[in-house]
């Protein structure tokens, strides 16, 4: 029994030692592979074209470019699926992928392996690493798996009220008399807090050059809002009225 125990013992402490081994070699690897790659072109960071197309699209009175571009302060770390899931929302051309990396299961278990990026023809873009890389490459790399794809119209069929509900690919819901106007002041104060918070001067220019653009007025905000508050009571107050005088007939 003693011998089988230490047998059991001592093959568990190779396979782990392997397993360690194979993970060091596979980051000495990718770390080489993607040097060259980069070299090569295969790897660069986002184009400004790509911010520009998400400027254009809006998701909790944001644009997604603002999201991406900003994510570990808007999103959080370990959010790829988010990332990627607001980029397949901005990108018409966007196909949104899932699937299993060695990187992630070397890195943090065989549980936690599950990434989430999106692809654009021949184009990786991934939202955590804020990469973009020829496919082949990509999947080469991170030795992708369990690969899932959803594209573009498939999504909306499936999700339209989700999308017609929370975006808009339109800025004027934003601006002065734009049905999504009063949404603005709550979501305003949060990410000034977090302005003050984080102290990015960047990131706290960008977001007042965008509160300019959609011609954000606090006051005006909040006298639209009292205004649309006593319009409401006076047409429930009208409705009690009629609901009265049908029961007294």
């Amino acid at each position: 029994m003693l011998l089988y125990i230490a047998i059991r013992e001592g093959v568990v402490c190779v396979s782990n030692k392997l397993y360690d081994l194979k993970k060091k070699l596979y980051f000495m690897k990718l770390k080489l592979l993607s040097t060259k790659a980069t070299n090569d072109g295969k790897i660069t960071e986002f184009e400004e074209e790509i911010f520009t197309k998400m400027s254009n699209t809006f998701i909790s009175c944001l644009p997604v470019s603002f999201y991406i571009k900003y994510a570990d302060y808007l999103i959080g770390k370990g959010t790829c699926f988010d990332r990627s899931f607001y980029m397949f929302l901005a990108l018409d051309d966007a196909i949104l992928v899932r699937g299993s990396s060695k990187a992630l299961e070397y890195k943090y278990g065989k549980e936690y392996d599950g990434h989430g990026w999106i692809e654009i023809g021949d184009f990786v873009y991934d939202p955590s690493l804020m990469l973009k890389f020829d496919k082949d490459t990509y999947y080469s790399l991170y030795e992708c798996s369990n690969i899932e794809k959803t594209d573009k119209n498939t999504f909306l069929k499936q999700h339209k009220d989700f999308v017609d509900v929370h975006v808009s690919h339109d800025c004027d819901e934003l601006k002065p008399g734009g049905k999504k106007r009063f949404d603005l002041l709550p979501m305003v104060i949060q990410i000034r807090a977090l302005c003050q918070l984080i102290g990015d001067e960047q990131f706290a220019k960008d977001f007042d050059d965008y509160l300019s653009f959609i011609e954000y007025n606090a006051e005006q905000i909040e006298e639209e809002q009292q205004i649309e508050i006593q319009r409401l009571l006076k047409d429930e107050s009208a409705m009690s009225n009629i609901s009265g005088n049908k029961s007294h007939k």
